[in-house]
Formats: C-alpha cells, sequence, structure tokens
C-alpha cells in the first residue's frame, strides 16, 4: 500500500476518481464513504483524523487487501501526530490517474519552487519565476492541493514528499506528454545564446552502436545514476528549479521490422 498519512489517501481517491469523472465531487464521495459532505472536506483539509471505523469504509471503498487494510488500521491507531502536523515522507509513488492530471510540465515545477530560498506563495511571483499564467498557477497550485501533493500551511503551501516516483508498465499518453513538454523546454533554454545562460547548463549527448541484448541492463543504469543524481545535487535548500532529461532511444529501424519506441 502506498505510504502516506491517511487523511492524505483520501485525498489521492477523490483526485483518481475525478480524474476519471471532472464532476465527481466531495458530495459523491461523501455518498460512496456513507460520511457527510461536512466530514469528508474537515478529513480532506486535515482538520479532522480518520477513525477506524472511517479507515474501515475507505478501505472497502479501495477494495484493499487484508494486508493493505491492516496497514491502514496500524497509520491510523498509532497515528500520534499533533492535528495540522502532518509528516512529510521522502518518496511517493503516483498512479497513472494522479500523474495525468499534473502531466504539463510546470506542476512538477511549481512543487519543486515551494521549497526554495526565495520562494513566494504569490501566483503573480510564481508565474514570473516560471514564464506562465497566474490562471495556469491557481488551477496547478488548487490540483497539487487536492491530489494531495502540496500541504496548505496558513498563507503557504508546502511541498508534502521530498521525491515523487513514477514508473509506468508500458507507453502511457501523460508521461509522453510531460517528457515532450520538458524536451521543448530544453529546446528553448538552447535558444539563449548568452554566456550566462550557457554556464547555467549542460546539454550533451552520444550516438553509439550497441547490441539489442544490452538495452535492459543498459535501462538500469540509466534509472540508478537518475536516482543516485537527484540524491546528490537535492541536498540542501535550492535556489533555483532545474530539469534533468535523459533520453536513451533507437536512431535505427531494426531489421526485422519498424522499431517499436516506447516512452
Amino acid at each position: 500500500m502506498r505510504e502516506a498519512h491517511p487523511n492524505q489517501i483520501l485525498r489521492w481517491v477523490f483526485a483518481e476518481r475525478r480524474a476519471k469523472n471532472p464532476s465527481y465531487s466531495t458530495r459523491a464521495l461523501a455518498r460512496d464513504l456513507g460520511m457527510s459532505q461536512a466530514l469528508v472536506s474537515l478529513l480532506m483539509n486535515d482538520k479532522r483524523r480518520l477513525t477506524a471505523k472511517q479507515a474501515a469504509r475507505l478501505s472497502a471503498l479501495l477494495a484493499f487487501s487484508s494486508e493493505e487494510t491492516q496497514t491502514l488500521m496500524n497509520q491510523v491507531l498509532g497515528n500520534t501526530e499533533s492535528k495540522g502536523n502532518i509528516k512529510p515522507k521522502k518518496v511517493i509513488q503516483l498512479s497513472i490517474d494522479r500523474f495525468h492530471a499534473i502531466a504539463h510540465w510546470y506542476h512538477l515545477a511549481i512543487l519543486d519552487l515551494t521549497t526554495t530560498k526565495n520562494y513566494k506563495p504569490d501566483p503573480k511571483s510564481i508565474a514570473n519565476r516560471l514564464g506562465i499564467t497566474p490562471i495556469e498557477v491557481r488551477d496547478a497550485l488548487d490540483r497539487l492541493e487536492r491530489i494531495g501533493l502540496l500541504i496548505k500551511k496558513g498563507s503557504t503551501f508546502v511541498k508534502a514528499n521530498r521525491f515523487i516516483n513514477f514508473l509506468p508498465e508500458k507507453s502511457e499518453l501523460a508521461v509522453r506528454t510531460h517528457h515532450r513538454e520538458m524536451m521543448e523546454r530544453a529546446s528553448l533554454a538552447m535558444n539563449d545564446a548568452s554566456q550566462d545562460a550557457y554556464s547555467k547548463r549542460t546539454i550533451t549527448s552520444n550516438t553509439l552502436a550497441i547490441s539489442a541484448s544490452k538495452v535492459k541492463e543498459a535501462k538500469a543504469l540509466v534509472h540508478e545514476f537518475r536516482e543516485r543524481f537527484v540524491e546528490l545535487v537535492s541536498k540542501g535548500v535550492g535556489d533555483e528549479v532545474y530539469q534533468m532529461n535523459i533520453q536513451f532511444f533507437p536512431l535505427t529501424v531494426s531489421n526485422k521490422g519498424e522499431t517499436k519506441r516506447k516512452f
């Protein structure tokens, strides 16, 4: 089961159902859980804690296994955190439904921008830092909060998890959209030929012939490097938000037919 604060799981349920059905509301969620809409609102905003009975209903709604249900119950019964003080988890695994909701590049950028030294929780300020509109910022903040990736603390937002992982088992439109947009951002970055811009980026590539039998091993090395890289360079408080893309794909078409490319 995904490791998270029990109330965050409730937000995930709502976000995933809303991603499939935009008209899905907290009223509908309350109906499905057999709770009042007011109680669901309090739970989703971390103003009330899940009880064991409510957790059991949530487990039934999500069709949890007996082991998953026990894990959730242990989280609820063993929760000693003070009201409104949620301890962020280090890593969170995203489902495809939740990733689809934040596929556009600026969602993840906003998440990490909240952790920088000079972050200002003002939509206009965020828009200026990222080169998008305040309306896009407001929509993104609302979406990130509903999904449970941002936590509202007073007048500001706090990133709920240090790292976010999503490892698709097949080619997904949302993932392709995200990577395509990030590659477009890289292309825009290269348009700035100034020495200052050049000193802040590194864009390199290798073209090489390899055996098809080594592709699986090569992909594993890429994933290992990415995890080690992120762990190393993200220590401490950041000043700016960076993007690292690693692209490994065939340039040639297989002799046995057209190569199927999955990203």
